[in-house]
């Protein structure tokens, strides 16, 4: 046996195309397919569609259903008619007439009820008894009302009842929010008279057709100036009945039902359900609402309108109009990694317009007021007491990188921006950022989850100085760092928390080395048998093994990219970089673990670098170190040879079994 279909499950939509394929499925010759003509025109007037069209609904559906003995209009499948009647179709199409009889009734029901409301007589109601607002809030199928005794003429069968609960809560039964709460509809009129001895005390029973998730308070209701006066739920410009039923017009019931979408849009099938089109229409139209506009002593309440209006259609550009490029990286690593490099391949290259990137070093001398920006004393022309245009010196706000790409990425928010720091540690980063480092924590939509307050910065971006500050979904801040650099400031927690942080491996062998990187690190020192991955990884080795007499030595080592090509084709180059910083600062508490003679200084090493005769590097380390390397350079050279020579037997192997193998020549070999 089928269940009975719930209809309250279903959009209005889908009511109407439940409609349409019940008379699908009736032959002509049923008695109950000449009720189609009224239950169609109940639909008509409800939501404003021709009758013509839901029989074109019903045509379309017939070819589909052979018991109808129509032939209706051929078709592969329901796609072409609807999404909802689509759904419809799938779900119900083999369910018995008398089910779906069913729930057409009470569909039909429902709207013609819908139909012939009154809105002259709507009305407001208050509750604050218990049982009442607890039977609200569980949703229960029918609530009765009691205690009224006013309005009885307006609270008739069918009629809309805008239900708000009342009550103090400091009240221990109160254990609700008190506000507007539902939207239902008189099943029962007036009855019960004098209950309570009085002859004038009444009771009615209520259905419920919409409860909000939240109750809306009379502040809800502000920025809706045709609420303001609905008895109980406006901001109560006029003092409210003793008795709790008060009368709403047209318009007011509009309002409050326009107030409760904007706070609820969910709601929207079920209002549909509820309410005319007609009236539903007036709901989706204008509505007069109250704007807050900051107004400057002087201004006109026109300026400040454009003002505030072109600063809010800035500020509420989400990620719906916004190209989605947000992310805070950091990249570390030791020197000459590819930190760089790596910031170019994964996010420089996604940015087109070279407007749309701004590139920034911090070093110790660097301040907020240069990453922000700072008031800088520029000639401007302005008229004396005479009327004649003289130059006068002024202070101006002159923006810096991070205001410029923030006001780029609002003025482009359909392109990727981005803001690139290098060296991020080598300047007081948490003092150059200030308070913008809150600024690092973002939504899911790539804006910034809270704001913050600077007059330059909002009026340089925004031409506001009141508008708050956040990081647009479009604009993505990369940095770098050394790994444990000297001379550099730290970063707390708060601020490292803000980064995504990306560690940059010191590679020289492996499988994720690219072409370029092979054969920077093949390449052979100026003069030398040695290339430049076998000298770098050993001199690491050494670095990290001896006792250089400070702690951690990451920071020290040789980068892959430490070194250019050109510096290795060039020996006075070399000397000059990579000696001299091995001297001067990797080795400087143990330069005998690595140099040959330390006795003459520097400068002796750097010219019996440049002058030797044979391998330059012989001359000038210690042989342990040198020949360490010789030895790896003889063992790649090993490896090398076996991976040929095992290369070479693979293709001879593949050659002669071809050869044993004829029939695997292609055709047209001979």
């Amino acid at each position: 046996m089928m269940d009975d279909i719930l209809i309250e499950n279903l959009s209005a939509e889908e009511h109407q195309a439940l409609v349409c394929m019940y008379y699908a499925k009736l032959p002509s010759s049923d008695p109950r397919s000449k009720k189609m003509k009224d239950d169609f025109a109940v639909l008509e007037s409800f939501f404003g569609k021709t009758f013509y069209t839901y029989r074109n609904y019903r045509d379309a559906y017939d070819y589909f259903f052979d018991s109808n003995g129509r032939k209706g209009w051929e078709r592969e499948s329901v796609d072409g008619i609807g999404i909802a009647h689509k759904a419809v179709y799938e779900k119900y199409k083999d369910y018995d007439v008398d089910v779906l009889e069913k729930a057409v009734d009470k569909i039909i029901a429902m709207y013609e009820r819908n139909c012939n409301k009154n809105y002259d007589n709507l009305v407001s109601l208050k509750c604050i008894q218990p049982d009442v607002a607890h039977a609200v809030l569980s949703r229960e199928p029918v609530i009765t009302i009691r205690d009224i005794y006013t309005l009885a003429d307006k609270l008739t069968l069918n009629n809309t009842v805008f239900l708000t609960l009342g009550g103090d809560r400091g009240n221990s039964e109160v254990d609700w929010e008190p506000g507007f709460r539902a939207i239902a509809h008189v099943v029962k009129a007036p009855y019960g008279h004098g209950y309570r001895s009085e002859a004038k005390y009444f009771k009615i029973d209520l259905k419920l057709d919409v409860v909000l998730p939240e109750a809306m308070t009379r502040n809800d209701f502000l920025d809706y100036k045709s609420a303001w006066n609905v008895t109980f739920i406006g901001p109560e410009l006029k003092r409210d009945p003793t008795q709790a039923v008060g009368s709403i017009t047209y318009n007011e019931a509009v309002a409050v039902t326009r107030c409760a979408l904007d706070r609820f849009p969910e709601i929207k099938d079920s209002l549909e359900k509820i309410f005319s089109t007609t009236f539903m229409n007036k709901v989706y139209g204008p509505t007069e609402k109250l704007l807050s506009v900051m107004v400057n002593h002087g201004e006109t309440d026109e300026a400040a309108l454009c003002r505030n209006l072109n600063s809010n259609l800035i500020k509420t550009q989400m990620a719906d109009d916004f190209t989605i490029f947000a992310e805070n990286v950091l990249f570390y690593g030791v020197p000459g990694c590819g930190k760089s490099y790596s910031v170019e391949q994964r996010y420089e290259n996604q940015v087109t317009n070279n407007q749309c990137k701004v590139r920034v070093v911090f070093h110790p001398d660097y301040t907020y007021s240069d990453f922000v920006g700072q008031l800088m004393p520029v000639l401007k022309e302005v008229p004396n007491a005479q009327g004649e245009k003289e130059e006068k010196l002024q202070y101006k706000f002159v923006p810096g990188p991070f205001t410029r790409i923030l006001d780029v990425a609002y003025a482009n928010h359909k392109e990727k921006c981005l803001l690139i720091i290098e060296e991020l540690n080598r300047g007081n980063a948490p003092a150059i950022f200030g308070e913008i480092f809150q600024l690092l924590d973002r939504n899911d939509d790539g804006s910034s989850k809270y704001a913050i307050y600077n007059s330059d910065i909002a009026n340089e971006v925004h031409k506001d100085k009141l508008c708050p500050i956040k990081l647009p979904p479009n604009l993505t801040i990369v940095a770098t760092m050394n790994t444990s650099d000297q001379n550099v400031f730290t970063m707390d927690t708060a601020f490292q928390r803000r980064w995504q942080m990306k560690h940059i491996p010191n590679r020289f062998t492996g499988e994720s080395l690219d072409e370029k990187t092979i054969n920077h690190v093949a390449k052979h020192l100026p003069n030398s048998e040695i290339s430049w991955g076998v000298f770098a990884q050993t001199i690491n080795k050494k670095m990290h093994t001896a006792n250089l007499g400070f702690g951690g030595t990451e920071d020290k080592s040789l980068g892959v990219y430490f070194a250019t090509d050109n510096d290795l084709d060039d020996a006075e180059r070399f000397a000059e970089k990579v000696l001299k910083y091995l001297w001067d600062d990797a080795f400087k508490l143990g330069r005998k673990e690595l140099f040959n003679d330390c006795s003459q200084g520097l400068s002796a090493v750097i010219e019996a670098y440049e002058d030797a005769k044979g391998d330059p590097l012989k001359m000038v380390l210690v042989p342990e170190v040198y020949n360490e390397m010789q030895k790896k350079m003889t063992e790649m050279a090993a490896e090398q040879a076996q991976t040929a020579e095992e290369k070479t037997s693979e293709e001879e192997a593949a050659e002669s079994a071809a050869e044993d193998n004829p029939a695997q020549k292609q055709a047209g070999e001979e």
